[in-house]
């Protein structure tokens, strides 16, 4: 039997969209990451759109990119947002 596990939602750029974060449980024991990318529609309510299962590499890439946003505040770089840029660190 599979367990997801919801680690994180994260609001979209629209009021209907959002994006998901949670840890999957596999047939060989070990935890997987699931970005899903979810929408909203009246009637229906949220859905999934796409579902991206990302494997140990992976985890440990966007791990290790972490640092980034960090890294682009101490140099005064912005972060994309929707519409624009916002400094790291900055809320938006």
């Amino acid at each position: 039997m599979s367990l997801r596990i919801l680690m994180a939602t994260i609001r979209g750029s629209a009021s209907h969209r959002r994006l998901q974060v949670a840890l999957d449980s596999r047939d060989d024991g070990r935890w997987g990451v699931e970005l899903i990318q979810q929408d909203y529609a009246p009637g229906i309510g949220w859905f999934n759109q796409h579902v991206l299962v990302l494997d140990p590499n992976q985890f440990r890439g966007l791990q290790a990119i972490g640092g980034l946003k960090r890294t682009m505040r101490a140099a005064g770089m912005g972060l994309p947002v929707a519409d624009g840029y916002v400094m790291a660190g900055q809320k938006t």
